[in-house]
């Protein structure tokens, strides 16, 4: 395993007495002072870790105790990620764990990794086929860092984007544009999102508190993707600039809208923006909205207009 190489290659990463103790005591048949060991273990130098605590860890990832079991996931995937390790295959494995403290914490674990031990995407892509389970969406962007362009993963990811739960599209939209980085794609996406234009799906709409926490939701997306499509529009101007300035004669409003307040916003990110959005006229294309059919338009487009002063 690639994780093993790469240990065995560093003489720093040699284990002290203090770690032989914990380990001792961590394998040792007795929760309590398992935990504790666990816990002290994240503590330690990541230049202290050898392969013997790597294997340790991911051995007791498989541990009959859900509590001993929860600790080794958390320890395993904090001294992995401190050394710049690659994610071991144990702490993928927790991702199908049935205990949930373990699954939903692995879950979020291997979210932090660029690299991966092998057999963690066949992993992913297992836990990615439980229907309406929160796992899909969750691990969206993972098997897109873990499979970049593997035809399993631009499948599942091609059918995420018209999934029927909005967190499962949201993901597999954000997780495609890290593949392709196809603006083309993702700036309506986002413009779509700002405007809270997803529908629930109809496990959202079964009771008052699923509504309410599918509106909830769907705002928190709102706000991240205006945040999003503003530094995409400050780090790349004119390509985004060129792809909004169509979209202000859109024939749905909100897309209208949305395109006007954005080219607002990336107008007052930075005087670099304004200045690439300037030599694309886009003062001059929002002065002809001022026309719009739409009050609400023509109210975005006025505040879009202070920042081309």
């Amino acid at each position: 395993m690639p994780i093993i190489l790469l240990l065995v290659a560093s003489p720093s990463f040699a284990a002290d007495r203090t770690v032989s103790r914990l380990l001792a005591a961590a394998v040792k048949k007795d929760p309590p002072k398992q935990v504790e060991s666990l816990k002290k273990l994240r503590k330690i130098d990541v230049k202290k870790v050898d392969v013997k605590v790597i294997t340790i860890l991911s051995k007791l990832c498989s541990a009959k105790n859900d509590t001993v079991r929860y600790q080794a996931m958390l320890t395993l995937g904090d001294i992995s990620y401190r050394g710049k390790l690659p994610c071991p295959l144990a702490l993928a494995k927790c991702v199908l764990d049935t205990h949930d403290p373990v699954q939903y914490n692995a879950e979020a674990y291997v979210g932090l990794f660029k690299k991966f031990a092998p057999g963690c995407l066949e992993i992913f892509l297992k836990a990615m086929k439980v229907t309406g389970s929160p796992t899909r969406s969750n691990l969206a962007t993972t098997i897109a860092r873990a499979g970049r362009r593997d035809p399993r993963v631009l499948k599942l990811l091609e059918a995420g984007m018209h999934d029927a739960d909005m967190l499962m599209r949201h993901n597999s939209h954000i997780a495609m544009y890290s593949i392709n980085k196809d603006l083309n794609m993702i700036v309506p996406y986002y413009l779509f999102t700002i405007e809270r234009l997803h529908k629930p799906s109809k496990k959202a709409l079964r009771t008052t508190k699923s509504k309410q926490k599918f509106v909830a939701g769907r705002n928190v997306l709102a706000v991240g993707s205006a945040y999003q499509i503003r530094d995409l529009g400050k780090q790349q101007p004119t390509k985004v600039g060129k792809i909004l300035i169509p979209l202000l004669n859109d024939r749905h409003v909100p897309t209208r809208r949305a395109a006007a307040r954005t080219l607002g916003a990336i107008a007052g990110s930075s005087k670099k923006s304004k200045a690439a959005l300037v030599k694309l006229n886009v003062r001059d294309h929002l002065l002809k909205m001022k026309i719009d059919k739409d009050k609400s338009v023509r109210r975005a487009v006025a505040v879009a207009l202070t920042e081309f002063k």
